[in-house]
């Protein structure tokens, strides 16, 4: 028993044309064309739209691995009673596999794919729905939330969930303002603050993310909380290195 719900942000191609020729042949498949803020504007829409128990996002051009996807999860007796479900993903090209069980160290390194998370409403319920601060990444400051909240059952399911591609916004653009408060939301949510073990290797890598982007300020921002936490000055010599590099060519 599904429901699909699709989000159109008042598109000029031919999507409406497409989507009005199935609209009337299945009764699980709504859509609403509006203006929105952003993919997570469209996607808190879509939620408050959808009368399921359970929370999918699939973007354009993402599909199911195969059929048999929902059933093998909610078909699954062992399954019922998870907050959240979340298993791999795979490149539609190039077919690569991308799967993780995480705990709250890999988390703060790397996000988790919304292609292969299942969310039941409740979670939504509790901590609310994705911010509109971030305009690519919304979705890891809601995976923290949810991770760090400690009350909820939560799964790893070994299979596949979802074929993706990397032509989507989040893998072009460089979301500035999530990465200057991602140690923050590390933090706050993951309580992997200075004095963690884990804290160097978050901050230097948001360090790298910034100097690839060239968001120097921050980037040394980063690289000195990374030595701060680490006692390490290697994190600050090897960023100014990287700038004045990248000025210089």
């Amino acid at each position: 028993n599904f429901e699909h719900v699709f989000m159109d942000g008042k598109s000029t191609d031919n999507t409406l044309q497409i989507l009005d020729q199935y609209v009337g042949k299945y009764e699980h498949l709504h859509f609403y064309s509006q203006s929105d803020k952003g993919i997570y504007d469209a996607m808190n829409m879509g939620l408050e739209r959808a009368t399921g128990e359970w929370l999918f996002f699939l973007g354009v051009d993402d599909t199911f691995f195969n059929g048999e996807v929902l059933q093998n999860l909610f078909g699954n007796e062992s399954l019922k009673g998870y907050d959240l479900l979340y298993g791999a993903i795979i490149h539609s090209g190039t077919k690569k596999k991308f799967f993780h069980e995480f705990d709250k160290e890999r988390l703060s390194l790397m996000n988790m794919s919304h292609q292969g998370l299942f969310t039941h409403r409740r979670v939504f319920e509790k901590i609310g729905n994705f911010s509109l601060k971030y305009r690519t990444l919304a979705d890891y400051e809601f995976n923290m939330r949810w991770f760090g909240d400690g009350s909820f059952k939560i799964k790893y399911v070994d299979q596949v969930i979802t074929a993706y591609n990397e032509e989507g916004l989040s893998f072009t653009y460089f979301d500035k303002s999530f990465y200057k408060d991602k140690l923050k939301l590390v933090s706050k949510y993951l309580e992997i603050d200075e004095r963690h073990a884990a804290f160097p290797a978050a901050a230097n890598l948001v360090c790298n993310i910034q100097l690839k982007n060239r968001d120097f300020l921050n980037a040394l921002k980063s690289a000195f909380k990374a030595s701060r936490s680490s006692g390490k000055s290697f994190y600050v010599r090897r960023a100014f290195r990287q700038i004045i590099n990248s000025v210089i060519s």
